[in-house]
């Protein structure tokens, strides 16, 4: 047409109409079919989820059982230092072990006298013996103090590791008693698994 330009936009193919664009019936049923699938999959994911936790063999801890008995030792102790009215000392000590412990061990230990009149220590007991039939060796581990009232020793235990029959065992408790020159000695209960 003369005087009339066509331009690169003028002769382009016009957008489909809003609504005109049509989807093949293949193509819609398989979008259908998609979401069945999604329907169905959170179910049967959940019945999985459960079928698989009835299935699962549970492990469960053994129950604790309680533990009494006395601990009867003879230490011996050496000065280390003094600091500021703190008196420390070192010491190893020689143990018969009675009741659900049976058995002997060598012990290592500190204690402290402190300026106030109480007294404090910690150790480590390397046990050899039975506990509750299996016999083996097992290191615990000790803290405490003697009371300024009572003058009596208290304190709390826990089993570090053990060896053989005694490997998988764990346990804590407390401890109890007038404490060494007294043949007496102390008194332990707690409780292993």
């Amino acid at each position: 047409m003369p005087g009339v330009e066509c331009s690169a936009l003028a002769c382009q193919t016009p957008a489909p109409r809003r609504g005109a664009l049509k989807i093949p019936k293949q193509r819609k049923r398989k979008m259908k079919g998609d979401s069945m699938m999604r329907k169905l999959s959170l179910p049967l994911v959940c019945i999985v989820v459960l079928l698989s936790m009835f299935l699962i063999p549970v492990v469960y801890a053994t129950p604790p059982e309680p533990v009494v008995g006395k601990w009867i030792y003879t230490p011996s102790k050496t000065l280390t230092k003094t600091a500021d009215g703190n008196t420390f000392y070192d010491g190893t000590e020689t143990s018969i072990w009675t009741g659900n412990f049976e058995g002997t061990s060598t012990d290592s230990y500190e204690v402290i006298f402190h300026p106030e009149g109480f007294v404090t220590c910690q150790g480590q007991i390397n046990f050899n013996g039975k506990v509750n039939g299996e016999s083996s060796t097992m290191v615990i581990l000790f803290v405490g103090k003697k009371s300024l009232d009572t003058m009596l020793w208290s304190g709390k235990w826990v089993i570090l590791s053990g060896t053989c029959g005694l490997a998988k065992l764990h346990g804590e408790g407390t401890w109890w008693g007038p404490g060494a020159p007294n043949p007496i000695g102390l008194y332990y209960e707690g409780k292993i698994h």
